[in-house]
């Protein structure tokens, strides 16, 4: 409909990428995504993973994505490795966000001169926590959208208002739509994608295909501190494929009667191995904590390289069933290269694609 380009900067928070992917699909209009860095380092790459993994809440509308380089400073030591090592995997992603019919409402009145509308403090940090709570495709719209004719709630079965009742609503209520006065209540209408035994410490963010026969989902660990430790059921003709990331075990125990695999990326396994995940491509490290103090006492690999293994897989005499078994030397730690894009003067430099 428009032929422009809107940018969300800030695209790290779930409530204003939402908003932001609800409001390209009403009007037509693509949307480019931008990462703005914490404060505190304790939190940059779990910001980072959280910003890139939000992309598909744009689709079909996604305009890609904008890395601001600052030159030298940490948000890109720490940030544009993540942002590059998933670049390629955004650039494939299609299809579409899925919707279901629930939606949260904010009253933009008070922005259009309406000294009676809702407050407009921090609307997306509160759609941030009902998306935590419940990660699922509800759609945000707002008063505006109402009012010229984007958007008719008679859409969807239930609303939740995030900064109160207006007259619009009132109307969809009186019309038999229901009004939820609660986040909790919106998986009765939106169910989540995935049930998560650790709130607040993974996201799950899909993207359907265009032919509506399959699906993608992006897993990404948001929580600085504390990592996701559950269980992971894949069910019967579903696959989970770990892909063109870090990972690190942390107790974790796959089954279910779909495929569980990982194909490529780098998976440090710091105890133990991932019971019932196939390990057949990418890269397989071990810490020194790794079974008995480092050394290998069962682990199987189907097509994955072990790296940096060194006399403990040499000299180790006890039971290894290594299916396909490559190995190879870890090489030297080094700093990622960041010459794309990259401004050597002072001044700061964007580097993205759409």
């Amino acid at each position: 409909m428009h032929g422009v380009t809107v940018i969300d900067d800030a695209a790290q928070s779930p409530g204003l990428t939402l908003m932001f992917g609800s409001l390209a699909r009403a009007y037509g209009v693509k949307v480019a995504q931008e990462w703005t860095a914490p404060n505190s380092n304790a939190d940059m790459s779990a910001q980072a993973a959280q910003w890139v993994s939000n992309y598909a809440m744009t689709l079909p509308q996604s305009g890609g994505e904008d890395f601001f380089i600052h030159d030298g400073t940490t948000k890109d030591v720490i940030g544009f490795p993540i942002y590059t090592g998933f670049v390629g995997t955004l650039q494939g992603m299609s299809g579409s966000y899925p919707q279901q019919p629930a939606a949260v409402y904010i009253d933009y009145s008070l922005a259009f001169g309406n000294p009676n509308g809702g407050n407009l403090l921090t609307p997306e940090d509160a759609i941030s926590n009902v998306w935590l709570g419940d990660q699922a495709g509800f759609a945000v719209v707002t008063s505006q959208e109402v009012a010229n004719g984007a958007v008719n709630l008679s859409q969807f079965k239930a609303i939740l208002p995030m900064n109160g009742v207006d007259a619009t609503l009132r109307s969809y209520q009186s019309g038999g739509g229901t009004l939820l006065t609660s986040g909790s209540q919106l998986a009765q209408f939106a169910p989540a994608y995935a049930h998560l035994d650790n709130s607040g410490s993974l996201q799950t963010v899909p993207a359907v295909a265009s032919n509506h026969q399959s699906a993608s989902i992006t897993l990404a660990v948001i929580n600085p501190t504390a990592n996701y430790n559950g269980s992971v059921t894949v069910s019967p003709g579903a696959v989970f494929d770990m892909a063109n990331g870090m990972f690190y075990d942390s107790g974790g125990i796959f089954s279910g009667g779909g495929t569980r695999q990982m194909t490529s990326g780098i998976l440090t396994l710091r105890t133990n191995v991932l019971n019932g995940l196939s390990l057949d491509g990418g890269t397989v490290l071990l810490g020194p904590g790794f079974q008995q103090a480092g050394v290998i006492t069962n682990l199987s690999l189907s097509g994955a390289v072990l790296a940096g293994v060194g006399d403990r897989l040499l000299g180790a005499r006890r039971a290894l069933a290594l299916q396909g078994l490559r190995s190879r030397p870890r090489a030297s730690p080094h700093r990622p290269s960041r010459s794309a894009g990259r401004n050597r003067n002072p001044r700061s430099a964007r580097t993205g694609w759409d």
